[in-house]
C-alpha cells in the first residue's frame, strides 16, 4: 500500500511538469524564474520519493541510461563548480535545476511503463504546449499595439521574450505532425494538423524566421523519417561497434570551439544562413560579437569555467553593455564558459546519447505503430538542438523541462 502510494505521488509530481510553460508571475515579470523553480522543486521531488521507497526496501535502482549518466555527471560537475565560481548562488540554483531535471527523468522511466503510456504522455505535452502557446499569443497581439518598437520582442507575456516563446513553439510541431501521421481516426489526424498550422502562425506573429526555419527541420526529418521506414525496419547497428564511435564524434565536437579554423568555417556558414533568410544582419549580428567575448573567456579557464550559472558575471566584468546580457545565445557556448571542456563534453553527450538511443528505437519500431511516437521524439531533440544554436532552450524552463521529459 505504501508503494502504491508513493507511486501515485510521483505520477503527480511528474505530470505537475507537464504544466511548466504555463507558469506565469502574477505579481511582476519573473516567468522564466518561476518555470525553472517548478522544474527543480518536481525533480527533486521524485527523487525524494524514490529515496523514501529504497529506504523503505523497494527494489534497487535499475539501470541508468547513459543520457542519465551524462546528466547526472554534469550535476556533479556543477556542485563541484560552487567551490570557485564567482557567485557561488548562482551555481548552486543552477545545480539544483540540473539535478532536478535528472530526478524528472528518471520519474519518467518509473511512471511511463511502455509505448501507450509514451504516446499519451506526448498527446498531453502537446496539449499543454498548444494551451501556453494559444494564451501567448493573445496577449501578444494585445500587447504589439501598446509596445514601442524597440520593446515588441518583449511582447510575449507567458514567455517573457518573443525568441524565448519560439524555441518553445518549436518543439510542438514534430510532435503535432508525428501525432497526425499516427492518429487512427481523421478526425483527430485533421486536429493534429490543424495544430501544427497553428504553432507555424504563432512563430509568424511572434516574427521568429528561426522558428519557421525550426517547423522546416523538425517536420522535414519527420517526413524524411517516414520515408526511411522500410529501410529502418531492416536495420540493427551494433551498439559495442558505435559506440566508440560516438565518443570520438562527442570529444571532437567539445574541442571544436577552441579551433580557429572550425570557428571561421561557422562564421561563414552563419552568414550564409543569414543570407539566405533573409534575416539581416542589423537583427542577428550582435550574436558574433557575443560569441566571440565568450570564447575570450573560455580562453582563461578552459578546464573549469567561470562556475555553473555564472555567465552574466563574468560576462559583465569584459563587456558593459546598456541592456544586461543573460546568456550566451548558444547552448554550448553557455556550458562551455560555465562548466569548461569537461561540462560540454558531458552536455553534447547527454544529446548525442538521447539521439542515438531514439534512431535504434525508430528502428526497432519501424515496422509497428509505435513508430510515430519515436520519430516524435527524435525530432523535437533536433529541433532542440537547432534552436540551441542561437538561443539557450536547456537554460530556460519550458524547454529544460521538454528536453527532461523526452
Amino acid at each position: 500500500m505504501a508503494r502504491k502510494r508513493s507511486g501515485m505521488a510521483r505520477r503527480w509530481v511528474v505530470a505537475a511538469v507537464l504544466l511548466t510553460p504555463l507558469v506565469v508571475d502574477p505579481f511582476g515579470h519573473d516567468t522564466t524564474g518561476l518555470k525553472l523553480s517548478l522544474l527543480t522543486l518536481a525533480g527533486l521531488a521524485a527523487l525524494a520519493i524514490k529515496g523514501v521507497e529504497l529506504w523503505g526496501g523497494s527494489p534497487s535502482l535499475g539501470r541508468t541510461r547513459a543520457p542519465e549518466l551524462c546528466l547526472l555527471g554534469l550535476t556533479a560537475w556543477s556542485a563541484l563548480s560552487m567551490g570557485w565560481a564567482d557567485n557561488s548562488t548562482l551555481a548552486q540554483a543552477r545545480t539544483l535545476t540540473l539535478l532536478g531535471m535528472f530526478g524528472v527523468a528518471w520519474g519518467v522511466r518509473e511512471v511511463v511503463p511502455g509505448p501507450a503510456a509514451a504516446r499519451r504522455w506526448l498527446g498531453a505535452m502537446a496539449l499543454v504546449g498548444l494551451l501556453a502557446m494559444g494564451i501567448d499569443a493573445v496577449f501578444v497581439l494585445r500587447r504589439m499595439g501598446e509596445l514601442e518598437a524597440s520593446q515588441v520582442k518583449y511582447a510575449s507575456t507567458v514567455f517573457v521574450h518573443n525568441n524565448m516563446a519560439a524555441s518553445f513553439a518549436i518543439l510542438l510541431p514534430p510532435v503535432t505532425l508525428s501525432l497526425a501521421l499516427g492518429a487512427r481516426s481523421r478526425a483527430r489526424r485533421l486536429g493534429w494538423l490543424l495544430a501544427t498550422a497553428g504553432v507555424a502562425g504563432c512563430l509568424l506573429l511572434l516574427r521568429s524566421r528561426a522558428g519557421l526555419a525550426g517547423i522546416v527541420l523538425g517536420g522535414g526529418l519527420v517526413v524524411l523519417l517516414h520515408g526511411l521506414r522500410p529501410r529502418l525496419a531492416s536495420w540493427r547497428p551494433s551498439e559495442s561497434r558505435w559506440t566508440p564511435v560516438l565518443g570520438l564524434a562527442v570529444t571532437l565536437a567539445a574541442l571544436a570551439p577552441l579551433s580557429e579554423t572550425l570557428r571561421g568555417l561557422a562564421k561563414s556558414a552563419f552568414y550564409w544562413f543569414v543570407g539566405l533568410t533573409g534575416f539581416g544582419l542589423q537583427d542577428v549580428g550582435f550574436r558574433f560579437d557575443m560569441w566571440a567575448k565568450t570564447i575570450e573567456m573560455v580562453g582563461d579557464r578552459p578546464l573549469r569555467g567561470v562556475g555553473a550559472g555564472n555567465f552574466p558575471v563574468a560576462y559583465a566584468a569584459i563587456d558593459r553593455y546598456a541592456v544586461a546580457k543573460p546568456h550566451a545565445h548558444n547552448d554550448a557556448l553557455a556550458v562551455l564558459v560555465e562548466l569548461g571542456l569537461p561540462g560540454l563534453a558531458l552536455f553534447l553527450g547527454l544529446l548525442a546519447t538521447s539521439g542515438w538511443i531514439l534512431l535504434r528505437v525508430c528502428a526497432r519500431r519501424a515496422a509497428g505503430p509505435d513508430f510515430t511516437t519515436a520519430v516524435a521524439l527524435l525530432a523535437a531533440l533536433a529541433v532542440f538542438v537547432l534552436s540551441g544554436v542561437f538561443e539557450i532552450p536547456f537554460g530556460v524552463g519550458s524547454t529544460a523541462a521538454w528536453l527532461a521529459l523526452l
